[in-house]
């Protein structure tokens, strides 16, 4: 088995917004999982994938190796949507653990002023909260703002009460919203809005959302829905013998529910195809993947300071306080500790 990572660690990134406000350290989430690997006859390549040649079976990497597959698990994730020209050095994107530390030291230079976020998703919302906590605990005077181009708060959490709640709770400290404009792009400590509206800041954390990663964008139509790798219920690559993906780089569509872009329902999808590559090799009928997180029946909770968080279940059903967050923290922790005994640390 080869495991290919530019890395070689895994990171637990539901926690990743807590590092803004200095609650968890990159330690306590990120796992090196070389010596896992080694232990279990597997070698690790460091470096990514440029090329995904999914009718010859081979894999090309960024140092020009090129691999040949029996089998090939595609778990690379997404990249983050990013405005014409980019970011300039006063912004940085938060999708993964070292994006979210530059955020932070972006903030331990900024003087008070205006801190801004754009977009309202998950990732925003939960960015903004723990902005706040950082402001409150030094003293630091920070005015958050929220801008995102749909009409409401927390849109992709799919249930429009959790929402309302997740707004209603920053709002009450201190954190603005413009909703219904979009930022056309981002020069350095300013944003021009849709409309030309500019709005400047001392710091900028870009969560616009993801689009696929350069390999699966230069992939043939024949092998993707819309912008993602297409797979089956299975998680096979349709059209692709011997491929199987999951995570953000996939549109995955079982029994009329479309799998959310979510770590928690992106590690569910690894075990079903370690499974079904197993039973493959066993003869066996794959099993079927049951989609846990959907679009359709949301399932989230979403951390917003001040040890609260905004419970999501489904359209109708949504809790603000205290003991949601305390539950998110216990999963946190459980996960971790699965994680390290799994790891044989």
């Amino acid at each position: 088995m080869i495991f290919v990572s530019a890395s070689g660690s895994f990171e637990y990134l539901p926690s990743a917004p807590e590092l803004v406000s200095d609650k968890v350290n990159p330690e306590e989430i990120r796992r090196d999982v070389s010596p896992a690997l080694k232990s279990h006859g597997a070698d690790l390549i460091r470096a990514r994938v440029a090329e995904l040649r999914l009718e010859e079976k081979k894999v090309t990497l960024d140092t020009g190796e090129i691999l040949d597959y029996d089998y090939l698990a595609v778990g690379i994730g997404a990249r983050p949507w990013m405005p014409p020209g980019g970011l300039p050095s006063s912004a940085t994107t938060t999708y993964r653990v070292d994006d979210t530390m530059r955020f932070r030291q972006l903030l331990s230079k900024a003087s008070g002023g205006t801190v801004l976020v754009v977009g309202a998703g998950l990732t925003g919302v939960e960015v903004a909260g723990e902005v706040v906590d950082l402001s409150e605990r030094l003293g630091a005077g920070f005015r958050v703002t929220i801008v995102e181009k749909l009409e409401r708060a927390a849109p992709c959490m799919g249930n429009a009460r959790a929402g309302e709640l997740a707004k209603f709770f920053l709002e009450s400290r201190g954190v603005g919203f413009i909703l219904g404009k979009g930022v056309e792009r981002v020069e350095e400590g300013k944003a021009i809005l849709e409309g030309g509206e500019e709005l400047e800041f001392e710091a900028a954390a870009w969560t616009a959302g993801v689009v696929p990663p350069e390999p699966v964008e230069r992939l043939p139509r024949k092998y993707k829905r819309g912008r993602f790798m297409a797979v089956d219920e299975h998680m096979r690559v349709i059209g692709a013998q011997g491929a199987y993906a999951a995570g953000d780089c996939v549109h995955l569509e079982v029994g009329g529910k479309w799998a959310a872009k979510m770590a928690e329902e992106a590690m569910f999808q690894g075990e079903t195809i370690a499974e079904n590559i197993w039973r493959d090799l066993k003869g066996l009928p794959p099993r079927i993947h049951k989609i846990r997180f959907s679009v359709q029946s949301p399932r989230c909770l979403v951390s917003l300071g001040a040890g609260r968080a905004v419970l999501a279940y489904g359209k109708r059903i949504a809790l603000l306080g205290r003991f949601p967050y305390v539950v998110k923290k216990r999963i946190e922790r459980k996960f971790m500790a699965e994680l390290d005994e799994l790891l044989g640390h």
